[in-house]
């Protein structure tokens, strides 16, 4: 039976996955902390690139539905393309990790003057009001879920310097029982 096999390959790719995905973390920290996270600025359609992200998303994860609402922005940003997709993939995949018993992710997306919105709500277990001003801290983990579910602490941090050199703002509202909303 090649089962067991098959299972024991895909543990150890996730394995192998999360390991990288801690190194590029931890690169980036180092980057942040040495003043040396630089932006390689391009123009592209922003629209494109959160569809993009959520299209992929959606293969990598078929158990929960993304679904994008809002009105498209469809509006051409100068910008770090791969940072703001880390974000993007940050906070999609934080929705998925910390609302395992639901199924939906929403992605808002509108216009507002000059600037844009993009909203990530998931329908989890929430993060508390005391605890959200430090979710952006280095290797800050709610207390509530820290031991049921794998983490270092470093997305969001990396996601906030990510935003901070864009002159963008990251934030967060929750119950701290019905799931988390971030905004970019």
């Amino acid at each position: 039976n090649k089962e067991p096999n098959k299972q024991y390959i895909q543990k150890t790719l996730d394995s192998v996955n999360r390991l990288q995905q801690l190194i590029f973390d931890l690169l980036d920290v180092s980057k942040i902390q040495s003043g040396q996270l630089h932006l390689n600025i391009t123009q592209f359609d922003i629209d494109i690139l959160i569809k993009e992200t959520i299209a992929s998303f959606q293969v990598i994860s078929p158990d929960h539905n993304i679904i994008k609402n809002g009105k498209d922005i469809s509006v051409m940003v100068a910008a770090d393309r791969q940072r703001i997709e880390q974000v993007l993939i940050n906070l999609l995949s934080n929705a998925m990790k910390y609302s395992p018993a639901a199924n939906k992710v929403y992605v808002h997306t509108e216009k507002a003057g000059k600037d844009f919105i993009i909203t990530v709500r998931d329908f989890g277990i929430g993060i508390a009001k005391d605890e959200q001003p430090r979710v952006f801290d280095r290797f800050y983990r709610a207390k509530d879920n820290s031991i049921l579910i794998s983490g270092f602490g470093l997305g969001l941090y990396i996601c906030r310097d990510i935003m901070k050199r864009h002159n963008g703002k990251i934030w967060i509202e929750s119950d701290g029982k019905k799931g988390s909303v971030f905004y970019v």
